[in-house]
């Protein structure tokens, strides 16, 4: 009987040996999946940054080439041909600025970081709006008052494309 009975206390033993793995064998299975759906959802999560990214990044690139063929028109003394780029390139970098910074509000760290730069890009580029716009008015001149604004718009604009250029980098 006793022989009987350490018999069936060893397959009981066993038993829930056998059920212990098992269940930490599906334990591990759980983490192992748990890590990939977290490595998916960051995936996921940085391919939806990288595409909200695109928009002000894309419209602040196509303001700075406006803005170089607004200082081509500028160099041609061409005012109003002039005014009309540095126009569209300055709404360009208003909207641009704009997504930029509902985009920076929504991120934290160093995506954060990336949407600051455009939105400082924008600001460099709408001052650098501002002076171009006041070089125009002293065109004619070409005197003092029109280089300081042609050379602070201009400073301005390469501040706001070397922004530009870091976060395409990314």
């Amino acid at each position: 009987a006793t022989a009987a009975k350490l018999t069936e206390e060893t397959a009981a033993r066993e038993r829930k040996e056998a059920a212990l793995r098992e269940t930490e064998r599906e334990l591990a299975e759980e983490a192992a999946r748990s890590v990939s759906l977290a490595a998916a959802a960051a995936r996921e999560q940085e391919a939806a940054f990288r595409a909200s990214l695109g928009a002000p990044l894309g419209e602040l690139e196509r303001a700075a080439r406006i803005f170089g063929q607004a200082r081509a028109e500028i160099a041609a003394l061409r005012d109003v041909t002039a005014l009309i780029y540095v126009s569209q390139a300055r709404v360009l970098a208003e909207e641009a600025e704009e997504k930029a910074r509902a985009l920076r509000e929504r991120e934290e760290g160093e995506r954060q970081q990336y949407a600051d730069r455009l939105v400082r890009a924008g600001d460099f580029f709408l001052a650098g709006a501002q002076s171009l716009r006041n070089a125009v008015v002293y065109l004619e001149s070409r005197g003092a008052e029109f280089e300081k604004h042609e050379r602070e718009g201009s400073e301005a604009i390469s501040e706001g494309s070397a922004l530009i250029a870091q976060v395409r980098r990314y």
